[in-house]
């Protein structure tokens, strides 16, 4: 309460609020993706991009609001520029910390697999180890296609029909008719590559 408070007081909007939400989520937002494509990412990875990108983000609001800085670069506006900024310097400290860490032990990898399937190139080392030790932590389900993308994929069409159907039906409030409408469809052909997708997926769970 009292770092909000005090980082209230070199804000000049709720504005700046989501701004400093938006920089640090598209510094630290790859890292929880890619936990599911790399056995090597750990947990100080998470730890260290955190704080990192939470202050890379507060930094950068605070020096747009309190300084003359501007960091635009032709046709890279100042807001687009925090954005590269903030990715580049997160991404840059995760990696690093990645490297210079100890991986998470065999056991820890293993155990992850077992209950979540990630798969995938990423963890094809940690797949061969335990199965050269004649450990199948794939079960019976050794072999199985990988299906993460494919969850992913609905992850990013459920975004799309929840939107949709929030700004479709804005637009019918509005008396937007066409808009609504067409939103509409896009919210309702989403929802049906869900339910087939989804269908497929929880069926395969069930074999």
């Amino acid at each position: 309460m009292i770092f909000a408070g005090t980082l209230a007081c070199f804000l000049k909007s709720a504005g700046d609020a989501f701004q400093i939400l938006l920089l640090s989520g598209a510094g630290s937002g790859a890292i929880y993706l890619l936990r599911w494509f790399w056995w090597r990412i750990n947990a100080w990875t998470e730890i260290i991009a955190m704080p990192v990108a939470t202050f890379v983000a507060i930094a950068l609001v605070i020096i747009k609001n309190n300084t003359d800085i501007d960091l635009s670069y032709g046709a890279i506006d100042h807001n687009t520029m925090n954005l590269m900024i903030a990715v580049v310097a997160t991404t840059i400290t995760w990696i690093v910390t990645t490297f210079v860490t100890k991986p998470e032990s065999e056991e820890t990898l293993r155990k992850f697999y077992r209950q979540c399937q990630p798969g995938g190139p990423g963890w094809k080392k940690v797949i061969d180890e335990a199965v050269a030790e004649g450990d199948m932590i794939d079960g019976e389900e050794h072999g199985k296609a990988w299906e993460v993308p494919l969850e992913i994929l609905c992850v990013f069409i459920g975004c799309i029909f929840v939107y949709c159907s929030l700004f479709s039906i804005g637009s019918f409030i509005y008396g937007n008719i066409a808009m609504g409408s067409t939103l509409g469809a896009i919210a309702a052909a989403a929802a049906i590559f869900l339910f087939k997708i989804w269908g497929k997926l929880h069926t395969h769970e069930q074999n």
